[in-house]
C-alpha cells in the first residue's frame, strides 16, 4: 500500500498544474488522477479503520492491567491473611519451657514468631528529664518568623 504522504504529495502536483493550466485535458491525465484519488481514499480508510484498532487496543489493556491490579491486591491480602494465621497458630501452641515459641522448619521454609513485642513505655512513670543527659538530644532551632520581625 503506497504511503499516504507520498499520495498527497502527488495529488497535491497534479491539481496545482491543472490550476495552472500546464496539463492538457486527456483521458490519460484524468484516469491517474482518479487513481491517485481512489488509492488516497483507500489508505485513508485503512488508516483511520487501523487507528480505530489500535485505539481499542489500548482500551483493551487498560480493562486488563485494571484487572491484574484487582488481582495483585486480592493476592497480597491472601498471603498477608496467611502470614497472620500461621503466627496466631504457632501463638496459640504457646511457648516452651524456656520462652521460645517452636519454630517449624523444612529443606524451602523456616517459620518462627518473634518473642520481644513492640516496645511501650509508661508515660507517668517516666520523666524525660530524669534520664541520663546521653540518652536525650536537644536541638535548637531558630524562629525565623521572629528574627524577621
Amino acid at each position: 500500500m503506497p504511503k499516504l504522504f507520498d499520495l498527497s504529495d502527488a495529488l497535491w502536483d497534479l491539481r496545482g498544474m491543472a490550476e495552472d493550466n500546464e496539463l492538457p485535458e486527456d483521458d490519460w491525465l484524468s484516469a491517474v488522477k482518479e487513481s491517485l484519488e481512489g488509492e488516497f481514499e483507500e489508505t485513508v480508510f485503512y488508516l483511520a479503520g487501523l487507528q480505530k484498532q489500535l485505539e481499542a487496543d489500548a482500551g483493551c489493556l487498560e480493562e486488563v492491567r485494571k484487572a491484574y491490579e484487582i488481582r495483585e491486591r486480592s493476592i497480597k491480602n491472601r498471603a498477608k491473611r496467611l502470614k497472620n494465621y500461621l503466627r496466631d497458630a504457632i501463638i496459640e501452641l504457646g511457648p516452651d519451657k524456656k520462652g521460645k515459641f517452636q519454630a517449624f522448619e523444612n529443606d524451602l521454609h523456616k517459620v518462627t514468631v518473634q518473642r520481644n513485642g513492640a516496645a511501650s513505655v509508661d508515660e507517668e512513670r517516666c520523666d524525660v528529664n530524669e534520664l541520663p543527659r546521653s540518652l536525650t538530644k536537644t536541638t535548637i532551632v531558630p524562629d525565623k518568623t521572629r528574627i524577621i520581625e
